[in-house]
């Protein structure tokens, strides 16, 4: 991936060459460096973006599959744990560094404590309620209490839908794991780098999901030489996690990834929650780049041919949803321990010594790992180029050409004698003028043209949000309707501690049902509304870069006559000059605008977090039916054995459950609406506004601003006006040689 590195420095060298020459204007005297004031600014944010810029690479799979073995593996040592399975709960970035570190990254205890609040909705809790209404990790009594309150429920209560409850196991490790963090903790967000010595011990941090729970971001650093600067590798949370919130952070990362390598143990082949997921990626529309290992045990396999047999198996599977996938299999464990082999227990070294004696099977494993390294290495190579440097290489290159022909410009001014001087400046001042009306015209009509598409893109907007019509919403509220917790399934419902009868106070089993349908709505969301919300993304996406380029193509054309004309003047005065008209192609270039002003879309588990406001009316209705209950009961009408009176309470208590569900994701998908519509689509559409403006208008803002200046230089003396043409001259060249600095980099791209 050399072959990047040197192609970027290329590229800053040139960029650095073209600043110099611009700062260099403003000494020639009487010449005004005006027009070159907006083209430094420009200079200066491309050299931050070719900096900052990153190509992103999500390392993915289902639990087990050895992501992080995959990834020790490709970066030669055991950097990040292994086998950490389930409670690998954050995504850790790896990224290129001068030395070994990894930057935890925590939380404040405000956000751990509106975590644990949001947790605790409609917790039993035994009638406790924390001080001023919000528990709080740091005192010693709230962690006491909600230890007791965990204690007191039982298995049923902690596992729904098959899995354990999201919010117990986030109120138990925050509770188990306060006592090894709080030296890391504070009010304000927190950051912790082990390094050196210490740098394993981050792995406890990201390996225990007690500690795990108190992070918000991992990124370890190493000096490798497989990783380049500006590529960020992450290894995933398992795409099949018990927790559909963690299934929504790993979308959040893929949405900012360029390349994904998905990771499938040859022990399970492609499992069901693998088709499952890749078809939620389909859906994203991110199985362009994507690379798929089949993670081979040894131990699984007696011969080849077995291997071949699964080899097959499986890539028939994902070509249904992905056409000529890129396949490689190889062992990331055999791979790993080679490149580690010095430092192996006794244990693991008799393991590699017994694969290396199935000389074919580890041969096959050698020669797949090979194959995939070249194609991975070549595809971050072009994809880093293509996205880092190409759109820069081009801007680079008309900034080059306006220059050379405002120096062709002021050569020619300057070897004229005075009076044909006046007149030649007169003219190209009127022609000024003429510039300015049309760029003015320019910029007050794509302004009403990119409202109109504004107002399109935004009843786009409100009809896929639209509770009424659109398919996504309405398949969420039946969804919701028709989801039955487990509890409601199962008859006659236990025994209540009577600690959990008291006013005000939750039952087990009224938390066991919200847990429940908040999972199974969780899930709906991750597996189905993302992927439809991001498509939806996508498709309008692809809208705002075709009107674009619709409004492109029709004022490239007035802006084609003015440059005719303005060409045609030069002609008439006997200029060589030529003013430049860059290519439509540049004008619809949304991924350029998105990198340009840093948009990105809202967090999708920003639409999860609605579950708020169901606790009050929820507990209302199931405490108002226990106590018809307990009167019945002292009047002596028992309930009937089967406990269906209990079961009606308990549902009447699970609809309001379910109707302040909706009502609450309804106001989150609202908001999730404006801020799609107003902090990405129309933020996205006014920057492209200012670059279609830009790109239509540089042509020719070289001579439309400045001339006036310049008149002053016709009445120096002689000695100036040689200085100058000498200077003149030592731009022209300096400029040239730019322009064929950036030509080897257009070449190479």
């Amino acid at each position: 991936m050399q072959g990047f590195s040197i192609t970027r420095q290329r590229l800053i060298d040139a960029l650095d060459g073209l600043s110099e020459v611009f700062s260099g204007v403003s000494a020639i005297p009487s010449v005004s460096g005006k027009p070159f004031e907006k083209s430094m600014a420009d200079l200066k944010v491309m050299r931050r973006q070719m900096s900052e810029e990153v190509l992103r690479v999500a390392v993915v799979g289902s639990i087990k599959s050895g992501k992080s073995t995959f990834v020790n593996a490709f970066f030669g040592a055991d950097f990040l744990r292994r086998g950490a399975g389930v409670v690998t709960s954050i995504v850790t970035r790896i990224r290129k560094g001068d030395a070994l570190s990894a930057v935890l990254y925590f939380k404040s205890t405000g956000e751990v404590n509106e975590e644990l609040s949001l947790a605790m909705n409609l917790f039993p809790v035994g009638g406790w309620q924390p001080e001023g209404g919000q528990p709080d990790i740091r005192r010693e009594r709230d962690r006491a209490e909600l230890k007791k309150a965990l204690a007191r429920l039982d298995q049923d209560s902690l596992i729904t839908g098959g899995t354990r409850s999201t919010e117990a196991v986030l109120i138990s490790s925050f509770v188990a794991g306060w006592d090894r963090v709080q030296n890391f903790m504070g009010e304000n967000a927190s950051t912790h780098v082990f390094e050196g010595d210490n740098f394993a011990a981050h792995k406890l941090f990201v390996g225990d999901e007690n500690l795990a729970v108190f992070l918000k971001d991992v990124c370890v650093t190493l000096p490798s030489p497989f990783l380049e600067d500006q590529v960020e590798m992450a290894d995933c949370q398992g795409s099949d996690s018990p927790n559909p919130l963690h299934l929504t952070m790993i979308e959040d990362y893929l949405l900012k990834t360029q390349v994904i390598v998905y990771v499938v143990s040859s022990r399970t082949g492609l499992r069901r929650a693998d088709i499952r997921f890749l078809t939620l990626l389909s859906r994203m529309g991110l199985c362009d780049n994507i690379f798929f290992v089949i993670n081979v045990d040894f131990s699984e396999h007696e011969s080849l041919d077995s291997l071949y047999a699964l080899l097959n198996k499986a890539a028939g599977e994902i070509a249904l949803i992905k056409p000529a996938p890129a396949v490689f299999a190889f062992s990331a464990l055999y791979r790993l321990f080679g490149l580690v082999e010095e430092n192996l227990s006794e244990k693991d070294r008799a393991r590699l010594l017994q694969w290396r004696a199935d000389a074919e099977l580890s041969a096959f494993s050698e020669e797949e790992a090979s194959r995939f390294e070249t194609a991975f290495r070549d595809r971050l190579t072009r994809d880093r180029a293509a996205l880092l440097l190409k759109s820069h290489a081009q801007r680079l290159s008309f900034n080059v050409a306006n220059a050379s022909q405002w120096v062709k410009i002021h050569r020619d001014l300057l070897s004229r004698d005075k009076a044909s001087a006046a007149d030649y400046l007169a003219q190209i001042q009127q022609e000024g003028v003429l510039m300015e009306k049309a760029g003015s015209m320019i910029r007050q009509t794509i302004s009403g043209a990119v409202a109109g598409a504004r107002n399109e893109v935004a009843n786009d907007v409100d009809r896929f949000f639209d509770p009424r019509y659109s398919r996504v919403m309405t398949d969420t509220w039946a969804f919701v309707d028709n989801h039955v917790p487990e509890v409601l399934k199962q008859g006659l419902p236990r025994e209540e501690d009577p600690a959990d009868s008291r006013p005000g106070s939750i039952s087990p089993i009224l938390y066991a049902a919200f847990a429940d349908l908040k999972n199974a709505v969780d899930r709906h969301m991750a597996e189905n509304v993302n992927p439809s919300l991001v498509g939806f993304v996508r498709e309008e996406e692809e809208k705002i870069a075709a009107v674009l380029g619709r409004i492109g193509q029709s004022y490239q054309s007035l802006v084609s006559r003015t440059v005719g004309r303005t060409n045609a003047v030069f002609d008439n005065l006997g200029i060589s000059a030529t003013v430049e008209n860059p290519m439509p192609e540049s004008l619809v270039d949304v991924a350029r605008i998105k990198q340009g002003r840093s948009l990105a879309l809202p967090p999708l588990s920003a639409a999860m977090q609605y579950a708020a406001s169901i606790r009050a009316t929820a507990v209302a209705v199931h405490g108002f039916g226990r106590m018809l209950l307990a009167i019945k009961r002292a009047f002596g009408i028992e309930e009937p054995e089967d406990g269906r009176m209990t079961v009606k309470i308990l549902a009447k208590a699970v609809a309001r459950m379910k109707k302040d569900t909706k009502k609450g994701l309804s106001d989150r998908f609202l908001d999730f609406r404006e801020n799609l519509k107003f902090q990405y689509f129309f933020a996205i559409m006014e920057a492209a506004s200012d670059a279609l403006f830009n790109d239509l208008s540089d042509g020719f803002r070289f001579f439309a601003e400045g001339m006036s200046t310049t008149q002053g230089l016709l009445g120096e003396t002689q000695a100036i006006k040689d200085q100058a043409a000498r200077d003149l001259e030592a731009m022209a060249q300096k400029l040239a040689a730019v322009d064929q600095q950036v030509a080897m980099v257009l070449r190479s791209l």
